[in-house]
């Protein structure tokens, strides 16, 4: 990926062509800023943390309470020594299990604003031959020199719809899997449980012991019953409800995808 994308920039070759895609450029360095600037809080979160606890000894010497570690390992530290070392372990470890998830969601939007810099790139090169051989014949001395940037234009176009199918193969899994994954804790762990619970309101009035009740007590009882018909829920822009069933449908359609690729 990084070998077709540094290939790509080579057809970059004036000024006016760098200012055409620097926007797009802009935003994928300074991506790349914030991926470092990213591991590097999550490395000062891993030193600092262990520096909010402290060590708790009793009367008599004993060590009752232990610092934190970052990663709990589920032992009790008694020996000084023995944290540290767990301690500086679990620093590379860190760094090791964070990474790759860093990395991996910023090299999405990363490779897609370079394809991006490179469609805006043939767009401008597009332009310019039509302004440069506006009120030329065909005839025209210039019409050969014109076939050669046409010819080139087209050769490019080729290289960067490769290079975004190359994206697109080495991200399609990753972005499913963030994709099933994220509806997955939305809608089945979290919101889907919001409507259930709201819902389950009305079964509870229904419960109890309405029918020994005044006629105004029943009618307040009514109105409860009423109101939970309709579930509480969370929505995507007021027109997606996240639940179960919105959950499932993206499933099916991931597993049809899936299918038809394999």
């Amino acid at each position: 990926m990084v070998n077709l994308c540094n290939d790509l920039w080579e057809n970059v070759k004036e000024k006016e062509e760098a200012q055409a895609v620097k926007g797009y450029a802009t935003i994928a360095l300074y991506l790349t800023y914030g991926f470092a600037i990213n591991v590097f809080f999550a490395l000062i979160g891993l030193i600092i943390q262990p520096l909010f606890s402290q060590f708790v000894y009793d009367t008599n010497g004993t060590m009752i309470v232990s610092k934190q570690l970052p990663y709990s390992s589920g032992i009790f530290h008694e020996n000084v020594r023995i944290f540290n070392i767990w301690f500086l372990l679990q620093i590379p470890a860190g760094l090791i299990s964070i990474m790759p998830l860093i990395a991996i969601a910023t090299a999405i939007p990363f490779f897609v604003f370079h394809a991006c810099a490179h469609f805006k790139l043939l767009q401008y090169q597009i332009s310019k031959l039509k302004s440069e051989n506006s009120g030329h014949s065909v005839e025209d001395g210039k019409s050969r020199s014109t076939f050669k940037q046409i010819v080139g234009v087209v050769k490019q176009h080729q290289r960067v719809l490769n290079y975004a199918a190359a994206v697109e193969d080495v991200f399609s899994s990753v972005v499913l899997i963030q994709t099933v994954m994220s509806i997955t804790a939305i809608c089945a762990f979290g919101f889907n449980l919001l409507m259930v619970t709201s819902m389950n309101i009305a079964q509870c009035a229904y419960d109890s012991s309405w029918y020994n009740w005044t006629k105004r007590e029943r009618k307040l009882i009514e109105i409860i019953t009423l109101r939970s018909q309709r579930a509480a829920y969370l929505s995507a822009g007021k027109f997606s409800y996240m639940s179960l069933n919105a959950f499932s449908s993206v499933r099916i359609i991931s597993v049809n995808i899936t299918a038809r690729k394999l």
